[in-house]
This record gives structure tokens, C-alpha cells and sequence, in this order.
């Protein structure tokens, strides 16, 4: 699967990406994302470089206004399996004590588990761990290849979980059509002043592009 990150600063220049960003410093693109549009799979924008801070996770979608603005360092492409998902929360660190396992996205406040959790495993596919109920508050993205044992300051946090969408391309595949392949694309235009000299281009035009490897999915 080709995977395509495009970033525009607004003043006429763009970067492209195929993989995740652990610095956007090096990429003269720091601190000055202001929205966003994704075609494919998710990503997750941190606040520090290296995949560090605080977590933002943005599916396929245009996204005008973002959680936080000028504050993006870093940017990290899900590449996990993200059908059937299942998630285990626990009650204490490492594992201990109660246990839930979700399947579905689950509004912890109407159970007994809501602010318990101290801990994960990520069965099948990729989640989100919300602060508050109604996907608000402090995100924490879980993912099969990395369980935490602990969750440090989010501790005992938990009042929402939901599993991550499954991109158009995962779904033809799902549907056995393995005929085509996105370039999955996220645009970040900057501010129009400041450091990053520019805000975005207005009426920029998207549009998913396919290669075409066999014959069309009938």
C-alpha cells in the first residue's frame, strides 16, 4: 500500500511523506499546523518531536478547526490492522485486577469502570482512550503492538474508548478486492503569519488517487 502525507505551509511550498514524521523541525513545518485533511489511514499528531506529548488522532476526513493550533511536532501514520477490534482494560497496573475486554466504542460512564483503568491490552486493531465521556478530554492511542502496563498521569482517566476506523482501502481489501492501492494524504496547511509563513491555500484541491495493479473490483 502507498501511503502519502502531504503538507503545505501556505506560502506555495509542500512536502510529501510516505511514512511517519518524528521531527517536523527538520522538515521546517514545526508548531504551525492549523488544519488538517486526511484521505486513508489515521494519523496521530503529538505534541513533541519523537512521538512524544500529548496525542491528537485525526481519521479520514477534512478538518478545518483542530483540537490545538501551532502545536504539532511530530506526526505518526497507523498502519495496524484496524478490523475487528478488542481492547482489555485492567483495573491496577501490569495487568491486575478487574478486567474488560470492548469490542465496540463504549461510554465507560454508564458502567462501573468509568475513571478504573490503569493499564491495557490491544488485542486487534488501534483505540482511543478518552479523559472525558463523548470523545472529549486528554487522548491516549492504543495499538496491538504496544501494550502499556501503566499509565503514568492518565491514570484511572478513562471515561471513553473507541476503536479507529477502517480506512476505504482496508475495506475493498476486507471485501477481496485487493485491486488498488490509495496514497493516503494529509494535508496540514500553517498559520498565515508567523514562522511558517502561511495559512493555507483556499480551495485546495483533493482528490484520492488509485494505481491501478489488476482489473477493476466488480
Amino acid at each position: 500500500m502507498s501511503t502519502l502525507l502531504k503538507t503545505d505551509s501556505g506560502s506555495g511550498m509542500s512536502k510529501e511523506f510516505t511514512s511517519s514524521v518524528p521531527n517536523l523541525v527538520s522538515e521546517n513545518f514545526n508548531d504551525c499546523i492549523t488544519s488538517l485533511k486526511v484521505i486513508g489511514e489515521p494519523w496521530v499528531a503529538y505534541e513533541h518531536t519523537n512521538f512524544q506529548g500529548s496525542q491528537y488522532v485525526y481519521e479520514e476526513g477534512e478538518y478545518a478547526t483542530l483540537d490545538r493550533n501551532n502545536a504539532f511536532s511530530s506526526l505518526e501514520k497507523v498502519t495496524d490492522d484496524l478490523t475487528n477490534p478488542q481492547i482489555t482494560l485492567y483495573e491496577h497496573t501490569n495487568y491486575r485486577g478487574r478486567s474488560l475486554v470492548f469490542t465496540t466504542e463504549t461510554n465507560l460512564c454508564y458502567g462501573n469502570f468509568n475513571d478504573v483503568a490503569s493499564s491495557h491490552k490491544v488485542q486487534r486493531g488501534a483505540w482511543v482512550l478518552y479523559e472525558h465521556i463523548n470523545r472529549s478530554g486528554a487522548q491516549l492511542v492504543a495499538r496491538a503492538s504496544r501494550d502499556m502496563p501503566e499509565y503514568g498521569w492518565f491514570n484511572d482517566r478513562v471515561s471513553h474508548l473507541r476503536p479507529l476506523k477502517t480506512s476505504d482501502f482496508q475495506l475493498l481489501q476486507a471485501q477481496g478486492c485487493p485491486s488498488f492501492h490509495p496514497r493516503t494524504r494529509l494535508t496540514l496547511p500553517s498559520r498565515r503569519h508567523g514562522r511558517c509563513g502561511g495559512k493555507g491555500f483556499p480551495g485546495l484541491e483533493w482528490r484520492r488517487s488509485w494505481t491501478k495493479r489488476a482489473a477493476w473490483c466488480r
